[in-house]
């Protein structure tokens, strides 16, 4: 028998708590802190059972917001088995016409959430649960959070099938990973394995300088980048003086994919000290709207391209951004500076380019940044509501809506009413209102508030009516009108016709279309029993699943003919009918 002695139980004590310290705190390759759950790539495991090909990768740059998770392509098609990340139940199932479609969410034991998007259908027994409350409430769009006893799930279990609903571009699974907090995590830095050999690659660089006159950093010209014989980027020396900052156009593809994804990591140095970081690791959606603060907002406005913009302006902020350097520079004259930009996937492939600076007295720069155009109209701030009101049109900006202090115009032309510019940005939304009370009721009824998208054609932001007041709301700056809408939406039978059997069809498919205010909502009854309907926006298109007659969900009986009733709804009341017979 040994005997150990109280202090070699106690040394060995301490140095395995320091192995289980160094564990739980580890740092990886780029310097960034990672906890041991991070490390542990097991935890979750790919709900597709397919060689994993991405069309968007987490934090890339969409519309007004950061990608939350991966899209997953579900080669070209629609019904690939999708399983459940690792152990859980559903905490969450959302079914909406726009946004992830079909989409369900699962609570895992470590805290965290999984979610799964554009969804064709659910498994058995979660498309059960979920069509009996659609039919209970006899609403196609539904949200509902199940008790976590009722829908357990082990990991690797089937739970869905893969599709195209909401709003989705094509088919392709949308996974995320939420923690505790419910804030979207890089799936890959949580273990779902992508392979990827390739460099990002980079469209464009530009060179921003701040204006003396207005303090801010202006766009000044795009930097021609050239390759040198070893196959490295760099930029020609840049002679000028002042305060300089850089931004850059980019995308990422990964070894399966050409699709022209997002980044992971950007860094750019100054004489070899970091002065601006990013990386895609995990974005609050409380965050995601101030991509405008990060991009070049005008510049994606006016060529539908972004730049994200290697400084941080006020106003922002970003946790993706990690340093607290602005990412601006001094440049002074006789005096040399090295850039470097660096490029880094979440595989650590590499894309540099060197970019030399040298200060020189002679600064042509500043003489092209006194041409750049200056607005007259005094600027309004930010931190303050602003008010509009000319008697028959109001306009209202909440404070904070703007990022920074803008000069701002608002013109009205009879019904037509332009606020601000588009190419600024609003973080909330603003709230038009147009008198009308000099309308019938009736004629009051029918109007609705438009965004002007070019001379023939417009899209309804709002049109919700209080005492002889049209009310709208939307966060873009633009062109609006007062708009009639006296046309009821069109209802066309795409797969059947009258008194058909349909026996041998799986779907009845119905066309249903508004062109001028929209579609609102629709209703359909067999032999007056609700039937669910599913609405995709792109298709225009309603479809009926035929296996949901004579069971719980309809309950009627096999007589044989059958009275199918539709009735669809515009954004302003108008309604249109339609009844057919069928047999089965």
């Amino acid at each position: 028998m040994v005997y150990l002695s109280r202090g070699y139980i106690y040394l060995v004590f301490l140095l395995s708590h320091l192995v289980l310290f160094a564990q739980h705190h580890t740092v990886d390759n780029r310097g960034h802190k990672h906890s041991y759950q991070d490390t542990i790539p097991s935890y979750y495991q790919s709900p597709l059972k397919i060689p994993l090909a991405l069309s968007g990768t987490f934090g890339e740059l969409r519309g007004n917001h950061f990608h939350a998770g991966l899209d997953m392509k579900t080669q070209g098609k629609e019904g690939l088995e999708v399983y459940t990340a690792a152990e859980g139940y559903v905490s969450r199932i959302k079914i909406a016409h726009g946004g992830y479609g079909k989409a369900l969410y699962i609570q895992h034991p470590n805290g965290e959430t999984t979610v799964y998007g554009h969804l064709k259908s659910f498994a058995p027994k979660i498309e059960d649960y979920i069509k009996t409350l659609q039919y209970k409430k006899q609403s196609y769009t539904i949200e509902d959070f199940p008790k976590s006893s009722i829908l357990r799930l082990n990991k690797g279990e089937l739970i869905a099938y893969s599709g195209n609903t909401g709003g989705s571009g094509g088919p392709h699974l949308h996974f995320e990973i939420r923690n505790s907090a419910q804030h979207p995590l890089n799936p890959m830095d949580k273990g779902i394995d992508i392979d990827d050999n390739r460099a990002p690659n980079i469209r464009s660089l530009w060179l921003y300088k701040k204006d003396t006159l207005t303090n801010k950093m202006v766009r000044l010209k795009r930097l021609p980048i050239l390759k040198d014989a070893h196959g490295g980027y760099y930029i020609k020396e840049i002679n000028t003086t002042g305060i300089l900052g850089f931004g850059v156009s980019a995308y990422d593809q990964q070894t399966l994919s050409d699709n022209k994804n997002g980044l992971y990591e950007i860094d750019l140095s100054l004489n070899d000290q970091s002065i601006f970081q990013m990386v895609n690791d995990r974005i609050p959606f409380n965050h995601t709207r101030y991509l405008n603060r990060l991009i070049d907002y005008e510049y994606y406005k006016s060529y539908k391209s972004r730049i994200i913009q290697l400084f941080r302006k006020s106003n922002n902020p970003l946790e993706i951004v990690k340093l607290d350097h602005k990412g601006t520079f001094e440049v002074k004259p006789d005096l040399s500076y090295q850039i470097l930009l660096k490029l880094r996937d979440h595989k650590d492939n590499l894309r540099t380019v060197r970019i030399p600076v040298f200060g020189t007295s002679l600064d042509l720069d500043q003489a092209h940044l006194a041409t750049v155009n200056t607005k007259e109209e005094l600027p309004i701030p930010f931190d303050q509501d602003y008010h509009y009101d000319n008697g028959i049109h109001h306009v209202f900006i909440p404070k904070n809506a703007l990022y920074e202090d803008i000069p701002l115009s608002v013109l009205s032309n009879n019904t037509k009413l332009t606020v601000g510019n588009i190419t600024i940005p609003l973080h909330k939304k603003m709230k038009i209102v147009y008198d009308v009370s000099s309308y019938t009721l009736e004629e009051q009824s029918k109007l609705y508030i438009a965004r002007v998208i070019s001379k023939d054609k417009v899209s309804h932001i709002g049109n919700k009516l209080h005492e002889g007041f049209l009310l709208a709301k939307t966060k873009s700056f633009g062109t609006f009108d007062l708009v009639a809408d006296l046309i009821p939406p069109k209802i066309k039978a795409l797969n059947f016709k009258p008194n058909e059997s349909i026996s041998s069809k799986k779907t009845l498919s119905i066309k249903i279309e508004d062109s001028e205010s929209g579609i609102k909502s629709y209703k359909a009854t067999i032999n007056g029993k609700f039937a669910l309907m599913e609405y995709d926006y792109k298709t225009k298109s309603l479809t009926f699943r035929i296996k949901d007659l004579f069971t719980k969900y309809i309950p009627i009986k096999k007589e044989g003919v059958y009275t199918l009733h539709l009735t669809v709804t515009d954004q302003v009341g108008n309604a249109s009918h339609f009844e057919t017979l069928f047999r089965y």
